[in-house]
């Protein structure tokens, strides 16, 4: 071997050296470093398993928020259609009440009217009855006794009467 150009010493020194760095090596650079490596990478599988969680979460989220919108938006609407109803309905309510108030201001106006009428009427035919009996009296005392005066006065209030029952 010495031939070749190889020491023998010098190649068990050198398997001693690489066997002594091999088992240093291993024991303590490798297997830390080899721990460390897989730990990054299962720190970066969870990382990448929390990171595609969140954005479902984010997704899910927004979904939500959208699907809690429309509800409110169709309650919103469905409370405001209620509300027009409502308002519809009181306001029909109170047309109805005006309308009846109306009519029995009305309706009280033209009773008043009729009773102040038939009591105007009442007042007129006595103012008209005392000045025809007034006239009468004063027509006729120059050419009539008293007897006949009364004769005459009670026939035009006979006269006055049935008139005014007809």
């Amino acid at each position: 071997m010495e031939n070749l150009g190889v020491d023998p010493k010098l190649l068990i020194a050198q398997l001693i050296n690489f066997g002594l760095f091999f088992f240093i090596f291993s024991k303590f650079i490798a297997k830390p470093f080899l721990a460390f490596v897989a730990s990054e990478k299962k720190k970066d599988a969870e990382r990448s398993r929390l990171n595609e969680l969140a954005v479902k979460q984010d997704a899910d989220l927004v979904k939500k928020e959208e699907e809690m919108k429309t509800r409110l938006r169709k309650e919103y609407d469905k409370a405001l259609l209620e509300a027009k109803h409502e308002a519809e309905s009181v306001k029909s309510n109170l047309m109805k009440d005006a309308k009846r108030e109306a009519e029995e201001y009305v309706s009280k106006a033209q009773k008043q009217m009729q009773s102040d009428k038939l009591a105007m009427e009442g007042v007129i035919k006595e103012k008209i009855a005392s000045l025809s009996v007034l006239l009468v009296e004063q027509g006729l005392r120059e050419y009539l006794t008293d007897d006949m005066q009364k004769g005459v006065t009670k026939q035009l209030l006979t006269n006055l009467e049935s008139k005014s029952l007809n």
